[in-house]
């Protein structure tokens, strides 16, 4: 899944810090961290699984840096020229819309581009084993999300 190579560290962190909310308020007994890492859901195959693709996906996203750092100003580049050229403003930019507007606007541009990339993955039947990866795992973990 393309979107799933965002980064997850603040959906790791809301993971833990969510646990702990749970921990605390149910009172389990044995101590957080074996709470949180249960043997039988850690060392499942999925888990196992769901490693190795993220291990992959980190070594195969250097080709991803191209396009964080080549394609998506060329990207906005084009937006802003779109923008300048419906509005008339000559400074690249529409007037009064800022950097802040304008990766507001990308970002929703990119987001939808996501979505219907996604349902394409589900409607093609000829991707669809490519992308079924994504919705095989048999034990979720927060690992699971770079499927």
């Amino acid at each position: 899944m393309e979107r799933a190579r965002c980064s997850r560290s603040p959906y790791v962190l809301a993971f833990v810090g969510l646990a702990w909310l749970i921990y605390l308020v149910r009172r389990e007994k044995g101590g957080f961290l074996p709470w949180l890492f249960p043997a039988r859901l850690w060392m499942h195959k999925s888990t196992s699984a769901d490693l190795w693709l993220f291990v992959m996906g980190r070594l195969l996203s250097v080709a991803g840096l191209f396009s964080q750092f080549g394609v998506a100003p060329l990207v906005s580049v084009w937006i802003a020229g779109l923008i300048s050229s419906v509005t008339g403003a000559d400074t690249g930019l529409a007037p009064g819309l800022g950097p802040m507007s304008l990766a507001l606007l990308l970002w929703v541009i990119v987001d939808f581009a996501a979505y219907w990339s996604h349902r394409l993955l589900h409607a093609t039947s000829v991707i669809w084993p490519l992308h079924a990866v994504h919705h095989s795992a048999e034990v979720l973990t927060p690992l699971t999300a770079y499927r």
